[in-house]
C-alpha cells in the first residue's frame, strides 16, 4: 500500500544528527589533510570561515523552513515564490548539487582505502560499486535510517575523539594556528573547506517529515552547525599536532599519523568512522534530496510513481531514481578519466570535480532559495506571522546579500575549471527543456 504524503517520523535529535552527519560526512577524515596542505596552520580560520559563511548564508532558508516546511524544497520553493519553470532549474541545482556530494564521499571513501586495497580498478567504478553496495538501506524507512543514522553519527563521534584526544596529548606541543602566508592556497584551503561545510540545506528536503518543523529545523541547522565546528578545529589541531606544519605539504593519511600511538583494535575503529562517516553522508542526501524528486511527480512534471511514498516512509521509485543519477555521474567521471578529460583539467586530484560540482550545485541552490525568501512577506504574511523564527526585514536583507555574495564567489572560484559549469549548465538546460517540451504536449 502505498500513498504521496509523508508522516512525522523525524525528531530534533534525528535532524541534528542528519546535519552533523550529512556535513561532516567523510571530510572529516579525507579532505582536511589537503586542506591543512594548502593552508598550513590557518587551516582553522579556513574552516572556520567556510563554516560561519555557510550557517550565515543559509539563515534565510532557516526563515523559509521556520515559515513553510515542504517535501523537495528547491522545487517547491522556487514554484511558489517564482514560477514553476524556476522550481525546474532549483530542483536540477538540487539534484546534480545532492548526486555529486554522494559521488564526492563514495569517491573519496575508495581512495582513502585505495592504497590498502590496491586494486587493479578505478576509483570512479570502485565508487559506483560502493554506491551499489549501499544502495538498498536506503529503502529500508525512514525509522530504520533515522535510528542508524543516529547510531552512526555517535560512533564517528567517538572514533574522532578516539584519534584526537590521544594524539593532542603526545604532540600538543607541535599545534600551530596562525594566520595565512600564500593568499592562492589559502583560497584553495578556503574551497576544500566549503566542501567539509557543505550539507546544512539537506533539512529544507524533510519539511513534512519534522516533528514540529517550524522549531526543529531552525533548532537542528543552529545546534548541528556549532557540534560540526567543535568536532572540525579539533580533529584539524590533532592532525597539525601529529604531522607538523613543516610536513603538511606531504598529505600523509590522518589514521596513519596516530598508528605510533594508538593501539591496533583502536586504529581499526578509528577506521571504521571513516565508513559511519561516509555512510552518514549517504544517509542524509539519499534521505533528502529524493523529497525533489517527490515534489516533481506531484505536480506530475515526473511520472506519479515517483511521488508514491511505502508503507515505511520511504520514496522507492524516488530513491531509486537519484541512486541511478549518482551511478550515471561516476560512470561519466570514469569516462571524463579515461578519456583524459579529468587529467586535463584535473591533473591527479579527480575527486576535485565531484567537489566543484557539489559546490556549484549546492551554492546556486542556496542563492535561488535566499531570494526566495525575501518574496514570503509579500507571498505569505500568514505562514511568516506564524513562524516561529523572524528575522527583521533589515536583518533578512542582510543575509539573503550575503548568501548571493558568498555563493557568487564560490561560483566564479571553481567555474575556473569550465569543465563544471559546463557541465552544470547542459544538465540544467536538458532540465527545462525536458519541462518545456511537456508543457507542449499537454
Amino acid at each position: 500500500m502505498t500513498s504521496t504524503q509523508f508522516t512525522k517520523q523525524i525528531s530534533l535529535l534525528t535532524g541534528i544528527a542528519f546535519v552533523v552527519g550529512g556535513v561532516i560526512g567523510m571530510g572529516a577524515f579525507v579532505l582536511i589533510p589537503l586542506i591543512c596542505a594548502k593552508a598550513y596552520g590557518a587551516a582553522w580560520l579556513s574552516i572556520t570561515i567556510a563554516i560561519v559563511v555557510n550557517l550565515l548564508s543559509i539563515f534565510p532558508l532557516i526563515q523559509l523552513s521556520a515559515a513553510y516546511p515542504v517535501a523537495g524544497g528547491g522545487y517547491e520553493y522556487g514554484k511558489a515564490f517564482f514560477n514553476p519553470s524556476t522550481g525546474i532549474v532549483f530542483s536540477a541545482w538540487a539534484l546534480i548539487g545532492g548526486a555529486a556530494a554522494v559521488a564526492l564521499v563514495a569517491y573519496g571513501l575508495v581512495e582513502s582505502f585505495q592504497a590498502v586495497l590496491n586494486l587493479p580498478v578505478s576509483n570512479h567504478l570502485l565508487a559506483l560499486f560502493l554506491i551499489l553496495l549501499f544502495w538498498g538501506i536506503f529503502l529500508a524507512g525512514v525509522k530504520t535510517l533515522a535510528a542508524m543514522q543516529i547510531a552512526m553519527v555517535a560512533q564517528m563521534f567517538a572514533a574522532i575523539l578516539l584519534y584526537a584526544i590521544p594524539t593532542l596529548a603526545t604532540h600538543f606541543n607541535q599545534v600551530e594556528f596562525s594566520l595565512p602566508t600564500h593568499a592562492d592556497s589559502f583560497f584553495m584551503a578556503i574551497v576544500f573547506s566549503f566542501n567539509i561545510s557543505l550539507g546544512f540545506q539537506i533539512v529544507m528536503e524533510l519539511g513534512e517529515e519534522m516533528e514540529n518543523p517550524k522549531r526543529n529545523i531552525p533548532l537542528s541547522l543552529i545546534i548541528g552547525g556549532s557540534l560540526v565546528w567543535l568536532i572540525y578545529i579539533l580533529i584539524t589541531a590533532a592532525y597539525i599536532g601529529a604531522v607538523g606544519v613543516e610536513n603538511l605539504a606531504s598529505k600523509p593519511e590522518m589514521v596513519s599519523t596516530a598508528s605510533n600511538i594508538l593501539p591496533a583494535w583502536a586504529t581499526a575503529f578509528v577506521r571504521l568512522g571513516i565508513i559511519s562517516a561516509g555512510v552518514t553522508s549517504f544517509a542524509g542526501a539519499g534521505v533528502a534530496i529524493p523529497r525533489e524528486i517527490v515534489a516533481l511527480a506531484r505536480d506530475k512534471i515526473l511520472p506519479q510513481k515517483f511521488a508514491e511514498i511505502s508503507k515505511n516512509g520511504t520514496p522507492k521509485a524516488a530513491v531509486n531514481l537519484f541512486f541511478m543519477l549518482v551511478c550515471l555521474l561516476l560512470l561519466i567521471g570514469d569516462i571524463f578519466q579515461r578519456s583524459g578529460i579529468m587529467n586535463f583539467f584535473f591533473e591527479k586530484d579527480s575527486i576535485e570535480f565531484y567537489g566543484f560540482l557539489t559546490i556549484l550545485g549546492i551554492m546556486s541552490l542556496g542563492a535561488g532559495v535566499s531570494l526566495a525568501s525575501l518574496k514570503l512577506k509579500s507571498k505569505m504574511p500568514k505562514l511568516l506571522e506564524n513562524a516561529y523564527i523572524k528575522f527583521q526585514p533589515w536583518l533578512l536583507n542582510s543575509l539573503v546579500v550575503l548568501s548571493i555574495a558568498t555563493s557568487l564567489f564560490l561560483i566564479i572560484l571553481v567555474s575556473t575549471k569550465w569543465l563544471v559549469p559546463l557541465f552544470f549548465f547542459i544538465v540544467t538546460a536538458l532540465a527545462l527543456a525536458a519541462y518545456r517540451f511537456k508543457q507542449k504536449r499537454n
